[in-house]
């Protein structure tokens, strides 16, 4: 996150961000020297400045991973905020391991990566089938995901953010060959560590995951 806008950020954290939030639980599993990859349901756009108030005094190593726009007033409007945040786009012309390899640089240089393993934001009352990325970057990189539950109840203005303990995952030089090397084993093995991951968001969001075992 660039400098000039992390301070703006700060002061919006304070006086607008933080009236919007009842309480933050967790704050203790969050590592304080390493850093690690953020998984959490997606509400809406509010749901960012909820997840850079808990890591604050870290803002500047902050980095979102986005989906590119579409649509055009988006462009607009939030290009300049997004270029000014760093955020990371996916580009689909880019191939699936040079965006997992980028990203890991990023964690490599102490970098903290938040993604939304639903893939877009998600009003409803259940989770939407998690996105295997968030698993593909721990394995690539070795870095642990915190699980964060985003919690809106319908009786409350207010917002809870919950964090879960770190989750770790075979790193990828350790997978087996009969894993690693057979496409189908291989998207299986993913698959299962993914709603493992979104099952830790349902317990801390209260929004059930109705996929996996």
């Amino acid at each position: 996150m660039k400098k000039g806008i992390s301070f703006f950020i700060k002061i919006f954290l304070e006086l607008v961000v933080k009236r919007m939030v009842k309480e933050i639980e967790g704050e203790e599993n969050i590592p304080r020297n390493a850093n690690f990859i953020i998984a959490a349901n997606h509400i809406n756009s509010w749901d960012h400045f909820l997840i850079v108030l808990a890591l604050k005094n870290r803002i500047k190593t902050i980095y979102f991973v986005a989906k590119e726009f579409k649509n055009f007033w988006q462009l607009i409007i939030l290009r300049g905020f997004y270029f000014l945040t760093e955020t990371i786009f996916i580009n689909k012309k880019e191939d699936r391991e040079s965006l997992l390899t980028k990203l890991a640089n990023y964690l490599n240089k102490d970098k903290i990566i938040v993604i939304y393993p639903e893939g877009t934001t998600n009003k409803g009352n259940e989770l939407l089938q998690g996105k295997t990325g968030v698993v593909e970057l721990a394995i690539k990189s070795g870095k642990p995901v915190i699980p964060f539950g985003i919690l809106h109840k319908k009786n409350s203005k207010k917002k809870i953010l919950r964090i879960g303990k770190p989750l770790y995952f075979t790193i990828e030089k350790e997978i087996p060959e009969e894993i690693k090397n057979n496409r189908e084993n291989y998207y299986l093995f993913l698959r299962k560590n993914t709603d493992k991951v979104m099952r830790e968001i349902s317990k801390l969001s209260g929004k059930p995951y109705n996929y996996g075992d």
